[in-house]
Parts: structure tokens; C-alpha cells; sequence
């Protein structure tokens, strides 16, 4: 029984391991050392509310819909070093994360589990070169992934009774548990192993899983994902070709899947083929295996189905069209992939024919490795020049919001903090009392609330025939700002005003009515600046919804934009009420000449219905040098279904502000025609149902990168840089009325004379291809053209493939209309 259990893990070979296994993290993407930058939530989200609140009060703020404990408390280590410091801070925490389950395996508690070194050292390597899982990669957002992994590992282990492995075991568990749901998962394997096994050790995982399972549960139940949105697009179909990536990507990497999404290979016999037969081999591995292998299946599997059920994909796709995106969303991927490989290596440890020892094993052994090294180094992300971009932070003003871009095109919003000592000032001809501590400084008034982004949320109320409020934002030194979409209280039906800052070193406030909103909404609080929301709209005893975007600050706002802006472009107005330099809220409207809204408040511009959301009708512009009446029409309402810390919904009935005489306010026309375009701009104008609207005004909502582009955004339009010779991009998914003709407008500019192509797809052929695409010859410089498609033939998104070479391509913008 001794020489069992010789061949075990030597100190020595631990630190060998440890060595090699950093250099191949960091290997795989040099950037995050080199060059490291936020990504996405890292500080948009965990880095921002942690600098602006206590970071003991962001650690209790669930994230799309569930507590996300170790993305945080890392944000609040970070806030103890200096700002350029704190994304190196994040990979380094990352990357030991993601070396804790390869040192751990090598440890003694696996040694009856896995006693042969050499499928240790299989698995180990594995693991780290794991392809299909860049998002996984030195990436804190996601790394409670790792941490269900590795309490996985903390589950199946031998156990051990010294100090320091029960501290650990328990604070795997605890920090996996409160960091990501999966504890909802693992919870039932825990009662599965310990029904089998019964001893102290499994009960007490078992606890404290069920604890932070109850836990992470509640947070589910009461915090809506934004995806849930969208309809989730479940087809067998789809879901054939799903399970067929997985273990496409698990042999062959990335480019398996590709060749399986875009080489015309639009065959589901081949699809279902993949899928059947890697699903048959993983059912004979779990049948054959021994329990912890057994489990990890049902453990890969059960969060894979789960995240089917309930992902967070995109916003703008159905959630399953979304998965088959080919190098999108490979968090998902993790578990099954890894489930997979680990069952292909037990299939050859555990083989006694020649022919798989010798033929198969080896074969896909060798697909493994060259897709593995010919996806080694993952692609770095863009440079948004972080350090140069914190400079902005160092010279603001306290209480000045600085936005620092970070990749994939999030921003980052910082309030720079203020000197303690500085006083709110007081608003003039209010006489309510002080409700809350936090205003004690302030003589006039009512009820204060924590503000999403480093300010507070005034509220002043007086009895009689309904409430009368009065919201107003501060910045941390007390300079008043607009408001925000933020409803921390219970209220009915109210009288609103809007106060504006008319100079910051005076305190004088100009009242603005706005308009009537009733609400409702439980106590807690709002950060409307990440979440998405529904437009309902309800007219002539029609109902429906459009998915639209949230409610964000002016501060986002270009410093170019100002005043009183309208212009037209190809019949359509716009109004931009911006006051330049004061740093105040964003209120914009966009209709067509008809009066259909493709804006309603907000940053970014989303297409919606007309019936039943158009709010006012702007029927005048300057021309030729004079002003023409701008007249506003009252002809509906919304109601915005938020998204956040807690359930409510706005109900909004918008009449006109009262700008119109206010000489500062700027009016511009804009017209954009060319003579060799007047035949299609005729039936493109011809077409009043607007279905799509990409343009550098709404920031190209809903365009995703495909292949072989990265995306750059810039004051003429978005820089399609590509890279390969196969650049594709994806148009955010059409609703198809029968019988209808679709007509697509792209205005790009081009590097060369190349051929552009607009893919799409039909139920009956679901992949792209050849035959179901359009194509165009662009010449060099400035191009506008238009496509025609019978639209009750598309299902899904569109692909568009913008050149057949290298280079920058500005695309301007793309428009889409129905036609009869």
C-alpha cells in the first residue's frame, strides 16, 4: 500500500510547477502585466462604487442579479495604492486565483484521488493552456469561476485536519459562495457526496454551501438580470450547435469553431453529428468513472444549463443566437470544455484496445495541442491608454466627474473626492426641516439618499392635494446638479422641478418645470447607469414594450455639444438640450419628420415604436441663417421598468420645457445628400417604419465585432480596423413583418475599392452563407449604399462584411427602414 503513495509531489516540483505554470499565464497574455487595464466591470462598476462609497458598502451590492463578493473586495484592496496601480493590482489577484487550484491539486489531499503524477501533470497542463476561455484569462471580473473550481476541488479532496487547511477550506467555500451563484449548483453535489460518504467534514461543506446558496438564491429572486430582457432564442437547433462547440473548441480551439460558424458548413446533420456523438462518450465516461469524476459531469453540466437558462449574452440578441457568436461569451464554455478534456483523458488512461491507444487518443491529442499553441497568446485588448487618462482625474476639481475609457468600451465615471471640510450650500426660499443626518450642514431641507455616482439625491416634500418634490443632485462639494433616475422612496403621483446651476461660485438656482411623474418603488438604491430598462407604451388601446437603454449622465457627453442642436438628416430632427460647462444631465429627443421617436432620454439613441412613445414633435429648424418656430406636441407616454437594487417602474407624462427664447441656446442644420443617391434616398424616404439606426450619435448601440475587426471610436463615425483578410461585424436582430421589403442604408468610407457584404439569415438556413448574402462595390473614399431584402425571409442578426482587405474602414453610420 506504501508504494501506492510514492509517487507524490516533492517541495521542489511544487515550486518548479508554481514557476511554469506563472510563465504560462502570463505568456498567454503579456498585456496584463505589461500594459494592464481595466476590462469591463473592473472599473466601471467594482472600482467606482468602491471609491465612491465604503468599500465595506459596496461588498453588499449584488451585480447582475447576484453577490459578486471577490471582484470587490478586491476593489477595495485597490483603494488603499495609487489609481494607476489598481488594474495591475487586479490581474496580480487574478492570476494568483487562477494558480491556487494547479498548487493545490499538486498537494498530499489528492494523492489517493489522483496518485499517478503523470495525470496530474495532464491535468494540470490542461487546465492552464485550456483553450476557448479567454475571458477567463488573468480577468478578476470572472474569476469566480476559478473559485467554484476550486471549492469543487475543496469538496472532492481528502480531508485534513490540521488548522490551516480547515481555515482554507473554509474560506474557499465562504469566498466562492458569496462571490458568483454557482453555490447553488454545487450545494446538491455536496448532499450527493456527503448521502455517500457521511463523514463530519462533507457535512460541514454541505452547511455552509446551503447558507451561501439561501443567500446568493435570495439575490436571484429579488435582482432581475438585464438579460432577461430579451427573449432567450431557445431552438433545438441552436442548441445542438451550442453542445457542438463545446466540443469543437475543446479539440481544436477557436478556429474549429469558426470553420464550424462561418465556412459555409450550414449542414445540421454535421452539427448534430459533433454534438450526439461527444455527448454519447461523455455519457460512457460517467457511466464508467468513479464518484468525483461523476460529479465534476453533473457539476459542468448543471452550470452550463443553468447559464442556458439564464444568461447575460448581450443585450440586443436573443441570449442562445448570442452563444453561437464564435469567440463571444467563452465564460460559459469553461466547465463543459474542461469537463470534456478530462473525460477524454480518463477515456485513454482507462483504455485496453490497441487501436484507441494508438490511433484515436493520440489523434485528438495532437488536434488538442496544435489548436492549443495556435491559440496560445489571446488577443490583448485595446489600448485606451489608461495612465495617460487617470492624468484628467489629478487635474479636476473636486467634485468634477472624470470619465476614463477602458476596453470593451466601457467608461468608468469618478467623482473627484472633495476636501471634508467644505459645506453644502443652501437653496434659496425653502424653509422644510432637516430629515437625515447626512444634511445637518444644510439649512433648508427634506429627505437625502446616496447617489449612484458620488452625490446625493435631495427630496423636499409638503402636505396637502398630492407631493410636491423638488429633486436635486450635488457633487461631494455641494455644487448643485440635474437629476438622475434614481426613486429610493414609495410616492404617488407628483409635481416635479428641475433645478439647474446657473453659476457655480454663486448660489443660484433657475427652476425649469418638467413635466408629471408618479412612481413606485421599494427602499434601497438605484444606480441606473448599468442596467437596461423597458419602454412600455400604451395608445389608442394598443400596449407593448421596446427594450431600451438606461439613463446616464451628461457628463458622458462630448465638451462640443451645446445648447439648444437640432438638425435634420435625411428627415429627421433632433434636440439637444446640453448646457456647455456646467456639467448638467442630458436630455435628448430624436424623431423623424413624422414625428416617430428614435430617442427618448438618455446617452445613447435606440430605435423605438411610434406607437405610443412620442413624447414632442420638433417641427422647426434654422434656415438660412433665421430662427423657425420650434413647436412641441404632447402625444403619449412611457413607463421604464428599471433594472437595478430594486423594482419599480416611472411613469412619465412629458410636457414641453420652455428653452425656446433663450438666446445662449445654439441651433444647427445638418443635410447630407448626394446627387448619385437621389433614387435610393426616394425609397429609402418612401419607407416610414424605421427598424434600425447605427450612428456615431447613439455610439453604434448593438454593433458587435465578429472576425478579424477592432472597433474605434472617433469624431467622424467608428473605425472598422481590420486585420485579416475576413473582417465581419454583426447588426442588431430585426423584428420581420411578413410581406415586407427590408432596405438597408450603409454610409462607409473605404481605404481601397473592395466589395462590402451583408449576410443574413432564414429559419430553414440558420448559418451564414453565400447565397443568402448581398454584396456591393465600394469605390476609395466616401460611399453610400442601400440594400434591398424580402425582410419575412430573415431570422436573427445580420452579418456585414465591410472589405476584403486590411485597413481602417469609417463606417458613419447604418439604417435600416421597412417598405411595402
Amino acid at each position: 500500500m506504501m508504494s501506492y503513495f510514492k509517487d507524490k509531489f516533492k517541495k521542489s516540483d511544487i515550486i518548479a510547477i508554481f514557476f511554469i505554470s506563472l510563465i504560462i499565464i502570463i505568456s498567454r497574455r503579456p498585456d496584463a502585466i505589461f500594459n494592464p487595464q481595466f476590462w469591463a466591470e473592473d472599473g466601471a462598476v467594482w472600482y467606482a462604487q468602491a471609491y465612491h462609497y465604503s468599500s465595506l458598502k459596496a461588498l453588499f451590492f449584488p451585480h447582475n442579479g447576484y453577490l459578486q463578493s471577490i471582484s470587490r473586495i478586491t476593489a477595495a484592496f485597490a483603494q488603499i495604492l495609487p489609481l494607476r496601480a489598481a488594474p495591475l493590482t487586479y490581474n496580480v489577484i487574478a492570476i494568483f486565483f487562477q494558480l491556487v487550484p494547479v498548487i493545490f491539486f499538486c498537494s498530499s489531499r489528492f494523492d489517493f484521488l489522483v496518485p499517478r503524477k503523470t495525470v496530474r501533470f495532464l491535468l494540470i497542463l490542461i487546465y492552464l493552456i485550456l483553450p476557448y476561455s479567454h475571458e477567463l484569462h488573468v480577468n478578476i471580473t470572472n474569476t469566480h469561476t476559478r473559485l467554484a473550481l476550486l471549492a469543487f476541488m475543496v469538496l472532492i479532496a481528502t480531508p485534513n485536519k490540521k488548522l490551516l487547511w480547515r481555515f482554507f477550506d473554509i474560506g474557499v467555500i465562504l469566498l466562492s459562495g458569496l462571490s458568483g451563484p454557482f453555490c447553488i449548483v454545487l450545494a446538491p453535489i455536496a448532499f450527493i457526496k456527503w448521502f455517500l460518504r457521511r463523514n463530519h467534514y462533507t457535512r460541514t461543506i454541505l452547511f455552509l454551501l446551503i447558507i451561501t446558496a439561501l443567500i446568493q438564491g435570495l439575490c436571484v429572486l429579488l435582482y432581475r438580470r438585464p438579460g432577461e430582457l430579451l427573449p432567450l432564442g431557445a431552438t433545438l437547433n441552436r442548441f445542438s450547435a451550442i453542445v457542438a462547440y463545446i466540443y469543437t473548441a475543446a479539440i481544436t480551439g477557436s478556429h474549429g469553431v469558426e470553420l464550424l460558424a462561418y465556412k459555409d458548413i450550414n449542414n445540421l446533420l454535421i452539427i448534430y453529428a459533433i454534438a450526439a456523438t461527444g455527448s454519447f462518450f461523455v455519457f460512457f465516461v460517467f457511466i464508467k468513472a468513479s464518484l468525483e469524476l461523476r460529479l465534476f459531469i453533473i457539476f459542468s453540466n448543471l452550470i452550463f444549463l443553468s447559464s442556458l437558462f439564464s444568461p447575460n449574452t448581450s443585450a440586443i440578441l436573443p441570449q442562445w443566437e448570442a452563444f453561437l457568436i464564435p469567440g463571444v461569451n467563452t465564460r460559459y464554455y469553461f466547465f463543459p470544455v474542461f469537463s470534456f478534456l478530462i473525460c477524454l483523458g480518463w477515456g485513454w488512461f482507462n483504455s485496453t484496445r490497441w487501436h484507441n491507444l494508438l490511433v484515436v487518443y493520440p489523434a485528438i491529442c495532437i488536434l488538442f495541442f496544435a489548436g492549443a499553441f495556435n491559440n496560445w497568446v489571446f488577443p490583448p485588448l485595446d489600448d485606451y491608454h489608461y495612465q495617460k487618462s487617470i492624468q484628467k482625474l489629478d487635474k479636476a476639481g473636486h467634485g468634477e466627474p472624470i470619465a476614463i475609457p477602458t476596453p470593451p468600451s466601457w467608461q468608468m465615471v469618478l467623482y473627484k473626492k472633495a476636501v471634508t471640510n467644505k459645506k453644502q450650500p443652501a437653496l434659496k426660499n425653502s424653509n422644510a426641516s432637516v430629515l437625515s443626518k447626512k444634511t445637518k450642514n444644510i439649512p433648508p431641507t427634506g429627505l437625502w439618499f446616496n447617489f449612484s455616482h458620488y452625490g446625493h439625491f435631495l427630496i423636499t416634500h409638503k402636505d396637502g392635494q398630492g407631493i410636491k418634490l423638488i429633486w436635486l443632485t450635488y457633487n461631494e462639494i455641494g455644487e448643485p446638479r440635474w437629476f438622475t433616475a434614481c426613486f429610493p422612496i414609495k410616492l404617488k403621483t407628483s409635481e416635479t422641478i428641475l433645478f439647474r446651476h446657473v453659476k457655480n461660485d454663486r448660489n443660484e438656482i433657475q427652476k425649469i418645470p418638467s413635466g408629471k411623474i408618479s412612481f413606485e418603488s421599494e427602499s434601497g438604491e438605484l444606480n441606473s447607469a448599468m442596467h437596461s430598462c423597458k419602454i412600455y407604451w400604451e395608445k389608442n388601446g394598443e400596449k407593448g414594450y421596446e427594450v431600451f437603454s438606461p439613463f446616464v449622465l451628461a457628463d458622458y457627453m462630448e465638451e462640443n455639444h451645446s445648447g439648444f442642436w437640432a438638425f435634420e438628416r435625411l428627415k429627421g430632427y433632433g434636440l439637444s438640450i446640453i448646457q456647455k460647462g456646467q456639467n448638467e444631465w442630458a436630455s435628448l429627443l430624436f424623431y423623424d419628420i413624422d414625428g416617430n421617436p428614435v430617442w427618448a432620454l438618455g446617452h445613447q439613441i435606440n430605435a423605438v415604436s411610434k406607437k405610443g412613445i412620442n413624447m414632442f414633435l420638433i417641427e422647426g429648424y434654422k434656415s438660412n441663417g433665421a430662427y423657425k418656430p420650434i413647436r412641441y406636441r404632447k402625444i403619449g407616454r412611457i413607463v421604464h421598468d428599471f433594472y437595478s437594487f430594486n423594482k419599480g417602474s416611472l411613469d412619465v407624462e412629458f410636457n414641453y420645457p420652455t428653452f425656446c427664447n433663450d438666446p445662449k441656446l445654439l441651433i444647427n442644420d445638418r443635410i447630407l445628400r448626394t446627387t448619385d443617391i437621389e433614387s435610393g434616398i426616394s425609397l429609402f424616404n418612401q419607407a416610414m417604419e424605421k427598424c434600425l439606426l447605427l450612428n456615431k450619435d447613439n455610439g453604434y448601440k448593438g454593433l458587435d465585432v465578429l472576425n478579424q475587426i477592432r472597433l474605434l471610436s472617433t469624431k467622424e463615425g467608428l473605425i472598422l480596423r481590420s486585420f485579416g483578410d475576413d473582417p465581419q461585424i454583426s447588426l442588431p436582430i430585426l423584428v420581420s413583418p411578413p410581406k415586407k421589403q427590408l432596405l438597408i442604408k450603409v454610409v462607409i468610407s473605404t481605404p481601397c475599392e473592395t466589395i462590402l457584404q451583408l449576410y443574413y439569415r432564414t429559419e430553414s438556413s440558420p448559418q451564414y452563407n453565400e447565397r443568402q448574402s448581398l454584396r456591393k462595390a465600394l469605390k476609395k473614399g466616401y460611399n453610400e449604399i442601400f440594400f434591398q431584402i424580402l425582410s419575412g425571409e430573415i431570422t436573427g442578426s445580420m452579418r456585414l462584411d465591410p472589405g476584403q482587405n486590411k485597413g481602417d474602414f469609417l463606417l458613419h453610420s447604418v439604417e435600416g427602414k421597412y417598405i411595402q
